[in-house]
């Protein structure tokens, strides 16, 4: 939670999203660079399910289930397929 709570604040302050009262809501700066995820085929940076998979990940490295290793490894994947579609 408390790291949520930093990424959220840095994305408000980077101009992505904006509060509206109690809720949240994607800029004009945020919904372009979605739609440039989407155009790039990198969609995965935006998925709620990837946020999601990371954070089940995380706690079974925690719990000692699943290499960090690994996990690491898939990042540097993830990393160097987006940097590749970028080029």
């Amino acid at each position: 939670p408390a790291t949520r709570a930093a990424i959220i604040e840095g994305l408000i302050l980077q101009e992505y999203i904006r509060r509206e009262g109690r809720d949240l809501a994607a800029s004009a700066k945020g919904i372009k660079l979605i739609t440039a995820l989407r155009e790039l085929q990198i969609a995965a940076l935006s998925s709620p399910e990837m946020t999601g998979e990371w954070e089940y990940k995380l706690k079974e490295m925690e719990a000692g289930k699943f290499p960090r290793d690994k996990f690491m490894q898939e990042i540097r994947d993830l990393v160097a397929g987006v940097i590749k579609k970028i080029k």
